[in-house]
């Protein structure tokens, strides 16, 4: 073995091999990095959330806004139809006379007081506003409306808008209102768009409902995801689980009446008519269809208050649902007004099941508050017939043998004529 000595120059041309030692801010560094990455990740997963929260519940109010003032709109029909529509050349058009204005004008203010409605406008095919609660602004054109022209083509069309300031019907001013706008077309009796009206729905009662569910789900939703610092994994995990959550309270919150936590009006029948529109495809469409109101519910309201009233509504709920069976559909349709859709059921069984349920309700006093109420029902039966695409006409041939039954003493079923 050779061993070769270093001179001394050699020495001082030797690089120096010496490690250096890490920085003691690397490790610092890394995890300001990371926390950065997640305060970020938090930050945008916080706002899209809430964003998608405060979406979701203001197209519900909207949506709910939109039923309301389509069911105001053919009340309106129904009601004022001799002061809106006249007859040319037998055919129905959208005309005020000058000189009955001012008698619609008083009508339709104490027609529409019990509602939250501020402001409605009607307007001609030609887009011309033929009447306003807004008196100056009869007469106007407004052909550059975009959102008019889509009614005029026979779409609805509501949108969600904050008002700094309006006068009601009563011509008090409001300040900071929401507003929900919608456009609704006026049909003749053969269908054809002869009009349009634009409706005002103040919704500003639900504003701190909104608020709070969006700030409580959001609160929710940032315990959750602040773990993010902890872990990717457990954040991704948690995130997940209340995402879930939030959205299944929302899901809830738009399917059940708040009430007495059966099904809403919307939901009901959107499932039921998914339900006609499949048994169509089999060439099966029996779904019979029970419609409920509750007999002088108004005296009882007026002679125990309002809290024994509901406390009547939420049993009669649970009545409804105990005599129904698991296929069933049971619905809160408004007020005292309940339904009932049955899939696949013959005629002779959903009399049966009407009876039922008409027993169930009217032979067991109630008891609330220290109260023991008799309470009964009147239902119209009605049942879908072969050809019916959807539910709309069994529906409608239900309502009519409900209000026979009412007009006939109530507390008592009616069967729809066919």
């Amino acid at each position: 073995m050779n061993l070769i000595k270093m001179t001394k120059a050699d020495q001082m041309n030797r690089p120096n091999l010496k490690f250096e030692k890490p920085h003691a801010s690397n490790p610092a560094s890394l995890l300001r990095s990371l926390t950065i990455i997640a305060t970020i990740s938090v930050l945008f997963i916080m706002t899209a959330s809430t964003y998608g929260l405060y979406t979701v519940y203001a197209r519900h109010i909207v949506a709910g806004a939109e039923d309301d003032a389509v069911d105001v709109s053919n009340a309106l029909l129904n009601a004022h139809r001799n002061l809106l529509l006249s007859e040319e050349n037998g055919r129905s058009v959208v005309r005020i006379d000058d000189n009955s204005v001012e008698a619609l004008d008083r009508d339709l203010r104490k027609f529409l007081k019990p509602f939250s409605i501020i402001k409605i406008k009607i307007y001609s095919p030609q887009k011309e506003i033929l009447y306003s609660t807004d008196r100056k602004i009869i007469g106007h054109m407004d052909g550059n409306n975009v959102r008019l022209g889509r009614a005029l083509a026979g779409n609805n069309d509501s949108l969600l808008e904050k008002k700094e300031e309006v006068l009601d019907l009563a011509d008090e001013k409001h300040f900071d209102v929401d507003v929900v706008e919608t456009y609704v077309p006026i049909r003749d009796k053969l269908g054809k768009i002869i009009g349009s009206f634009e409706i005002y729905v103040d919704v500003t009662k639900y504003r701190n409902e909104h608020i709070n569910v969006v700030v409580t789900s959001a609160i929710m939703l940032l315990l959750v995801i602040s773990a993010v610092h902890v872990g990717a994994l457990v954040v991704v995990r948690k995130l997940t689980g209340q995402l879930k959550k939030v959205h299944a309270e929302l899901e809830q919150m738009a399917i059940k009446d708040e009430l007495t936590g059966i099904f809403n009006r919307r939901h009901i029948l959107s499932k039921a008519n998914f339900k006609a529109i499949s048994r169509q495809r089999e060439g099966e469409l029996t779904i019979g269809v029970l419609n409920m109101d509750v007999d002088y519910f108004k005296s009882v309201n007026d002679t125990y208050g309002h809290l024994v009233g509901d406390e009547v509504l939420k049993e009669i709920s649970r009545r409804l649902t105990d005599s129904c069976r698991a296929s069933d559909l049971a619905g809160r349709i408004g007020g005292e007004e309940f339904i009932v859709l049955l899939p696949d059921t013959a005629m002779t069984e959903i009399i049966a099941i009407a009876e039922r349920i008409h027993r169930s309700v009217g032979e067991k006093p109630f008891h609330v508050e220290q109260h023991d109420l008799a309470v009964t029902i009147s239902v119209g039966v009605a049942c879908t017939l072969p050809g019916e695409k959807d539910l709309s006409q069994a529906i409608r041939r239900a309502d009519t043998a409900l209000y026979r039954a009412k007009n006939m003493g109530r507390n008592r079923i009616e069967i729809a004529e066919t």
